[in-house]
């Protein structure tokens, strides 16, 4: 496999200018590689989104060298032998060799050694075919170096653990293993999935925010839905909500919404038994008990609407839906139901809005602020309830009013 040509024609553009700039550097000096789900994707004549580098050798002076470069900028760097670097524009990760050690199991890793030879620092990866690396400053080298067969693994479209430990050592590859068989098309060897169904109940250990890092970068995958339902499948799901499957169109999703907001505003207009029990465990942030909130309200008028005239709408859904952005009408109406009810619910908001503003209450002999605003809502209300329209009727309304 002749791997240069294959980086040359898949690696972004910007990339392969930086490898290039990589490609320099004296390999007396420093062993320079191209790891992971970067070369994985290039061997599957995929262009990858990133890449990641891994470099043995004095990791500072490294980073000075490349700091040289006008292009380049050190964005961050860490007492962990990692940094981040801004190649026009571009961040791309860059670490020091390492072997690593998960005290207690299900940890964060903790650091053995750094500058280790790279085969050692394959070992601590997750699956074969992302335990993969090529050097990039050696000339007279073109071959993958793949200690646990990644390539074989590649051919043969399989999903295989590099070791017997490796769900133990980090539960979050359950995630990954699943979500790799579903963006690759590849199936999860017998021996790794016998493993990972073992071992499923160790995501109980992990910390939410970890669990709820996974949840995010689970649904950013190309086609969530189906991912979902193999972690519904391989009885993953359950740890979060237990449904028996899922069957919902990302492709609806409003651009300002994320997948994850929308499948949690789904579960909140499905009224799914342990929403609010995940949120309290999960993912208790403001914005998104907001978004909750927000989709709850929506609906609470939806209903109203649907047996009663606007006229008798009740003043409290209606301030609890009046500032509601755009976005999340939009979300409710891909759910599908009561579709003109809500358009009719969004054009009256558009239109509530009272011709008559602070200055004109005051000409009209009111002086007080805090009166003025209660009246002008009062003037919004009554609008959106088709009781008044023009201007003149915001004034007669204003008078009958007091």
């Amino acid at each position: 496999m002749e791997i240069n040509k294959l980086i040359d024609k898949y690696l972004p553009e910007i990339e392969k200018e930086f490898v290039s700039v990589l490609s320099t550097f004296d390999s007396n000096l420093f062993e320079v590689y191209l790891v992971g789900g970067s070369l994985r994707d290039i061997i599957l004549k995929i262009s990858p989104n990133e890449i990641d580098i891994s470099i043995k050798g004095n990791f500072d002076s490294f980073l000075d060298n490349l700091n040289e470069n006008l292009n380049i900028k050190i964005a961050q760097k860490t007492q962990f032998g990692t940094a981040k670097v801004i190649y026009k524009k571009k961040e791309i990760d860059v670490a020091n060799t390492r072997t690593e050690a998960y005290i207690p199991k299900g940890s964060l890793p903790k650091i053995n050694e750094l500058s280790v030879d790279i085969e050692k620092d394959l070992g601590r990866r997750d699956f074969t075919i992302n335990s993969m690396a090529y050097n990039l400053n050696n000339p007279t080298s073109n071959q993958v170096i793949d200690p646990y067969n990644g390539l074989f693994d590649i051919k043969n479209k399989l999903i295989r653990s590099i070791h017997k430990d490796s769900f133990s050592d980090d539960p979050t590859r359950i995630f990954r293993a699943i979500k790799y068989s579903s963006r690759l098309s590849f199936i999860i060897e017998k021996e790794t999935l016998k493993e990972l169904k073992s071992k499923s109940n160790l995501i109980n250990d992990l910390t939410s925010s970890r669990i709820l890092n996974e949840i995010k970068k689970t649904l950013d995958e190309p086609n969530p839905n189906h991912l979902i339902n193999n972690l519904i499948k391989f009885n993953i799901f359950k740890y979060f909500f237990d449904v028996n499957d899922i069957n919902v169109n990302f492709k609806k999703v409003p651009h300002s919404i994320s997948n994850y907001d929308y499948l949690i505003l789904y579960f909140t207009y499905t009224k799914e038994d342990g929403l609010s029990e995940y949120l309290n465990k999960f993912d208790n942030s403001k914005s998104l008990k907001l978004k909750v909130d927000q989709i709850k309200n929506i609906k609470a008028a939806i209903n109203h609407i649907t047996i009663n005239e606007y006229k008798n709408f009740p003043e409290d859904i209606y301030m609890s839906i009046k500032n509601i952005p755009t976005s999340i009408f939009e979300v409710y109406k891909t759910f599908g139901k009561y579709k003109e009810v809500l358009a009719n619910i969004m054009e009256k908001l558009s239109k509530s809005k009272p011709q008559l503003d602070f200055n004109d209450m005051k000409n009209l002999g009111f002086t007080n602020p805090a009166e003025i605003g209660k009246l002008l809502i009062k003037i919004e209300i009554a609008k959106f309830k088709g009781l008044i329209d023009t201007r003149l009727d915001e004034e007669n309304f204003i008078k009958l009013t007091n």
